[in-house]
């Protein structure tokens, strides 16, 4: 139910040195309770880092806050899309990675290192080969997550500000999130 520690370390080493980052969140984060979604807004936040979801996800993250991409998919946001396709570190929480997310599988976010949380273990590396796979409930997770590696001084900000104005120029918006961590 909590995760691997050393793989949830791990996972925090590889966001330190992301450029693209992007979190993909599902339906596990909101079933898992809202426990877990304050848990996601909390490492989001401190992160800086852009947050797409799966229509099952919609609600664990809101959507009018300035790190929001929109939905992803078929029918989500060209954004949301882009960046997914872009990103160099992928964190999955509790999404499945299906067909109506990746499209063709050998074209699916090439360039990217991916971490996937999810309770069940038969999703890991179902349809897509993960990086880190993280075995556990998402509130739990999410938890140990925030507890041990999400402080500005363990997670510092290394290319988001860079990844915000490629995101921002392909749909000519104007965002200002947080792009740093907060104490």
């Amino acid at each position: 139910m909590k995760g691997d520690l050393d793989r949830i370390k791990a996972a925090i080493e590889v966001m330190r040195h992301a450029k693209r980052p992007l979190f993909y969140t599902g339906g596990g984060v909101v079933n898992s309770g809202p426990e877990a979604s304050h848990f996601l807004r909390e490492l989001v936040k401190l992160s800086g880092f852009p947050i797409t979801s799966t229509l099952m996800g919609l609600g664990a993250y809101a959507a009018s806050d300035p790190q929001w991409l929109g939905m992803l998919g078929m029918h989500g946001t060209y954004e949301a899309n882009l960046a997914m396709h872009d990103c160099d570190v992928m964190i999955c929480i509790g999404a499945r990675f299906d067909d109506r997310i990746t499209g063709r599988l050998d074209a699916f976010s090439p360039g990217s290192k991916k971490i996937h949380v999810d309770i069940d273990p038969s999703s890991i590396n179902k349809n897509v080969k993960v990086d880190i796979p993280i075995i556990g409930d998402c509130a739990h997770v999410l938890e140990t997550w925030c507890g041990c590696g999400a402080r500005p001084r363990c997670m510092p900000i290394s290319g988001a500000c860079g990844w915000w104005k490629q995101i921002d120029k392909c749909v000519g918006a104007s965002r200002s999130p947080i792009r740093t961590p907060t104490s």
